[in-house]
């Protein structure tokens, strides 16, 4: 959705950004490497570390971060001609955000319930899901995200 906010002469739009917390699975292997490492970080540093963990291009990290910095799940500052990127919101505010999330869709909102199935020992899995409800799983099993 988009605003029209009118200033004296100008017009500006604004779009309503994401919540910061509300992260793809690719973010959040993003924003990762930014909470395991205090100091700030280039797309280079990025980039280094999470090509020890999967083939990812350069480009993918840059746009990624910038995706974030828009929705301000990270800041940044420029020094010289490169950014450097700091985590903008706390992992245990992205995982209780994401963890209400999933609830919200597949529990009815219900985070016991969660909990109780993995309580006792309980396994999720795409069948016991409802995919037709949920057309995101299919979209997470297109980029190499499985549930059991």
């Amino acid at each position: 959705m988009t605003k029209l906010r009118i200033v004296g002469c100008s017009v500006y739009i604004d779009s309503i950004v994401k919540d910061p917390r509300q992260v793809t699975p690719a973010e959040f292997t993003t924003i990762e490497v930014l909470w395991d490492h205090p100091e700030n970080l280039s797309v280079g540093d990025i980039h280094t570390v999470l090509s020890q963990q999967r083939r990812v291009a350069y480009t993918t990290v840059m746009t990624l971060l910038d995706k974030m910095h828009t929705k301000r799940s990270v800041r940044r500052i420029k020094k010289g001609k490169a950014y450097y990127y700091r985590p903008a919101v706390r992992r245990q505010e992205v995982l209780d955000y994401l963890l209400q999330q999933f609830a919200n869709s597949y529990c009815h909102g219900h985070r016991e319930d969660i909990a109780g199935l993995l309580r006792n020992g309980a396994q999720v899995t795409t069948d016991t899901l409802i995919p037709a409800q949920h057309p995101h799983l299919e979209a997470n099993k297109e980029i190499g995200i499985e549930l059991l």
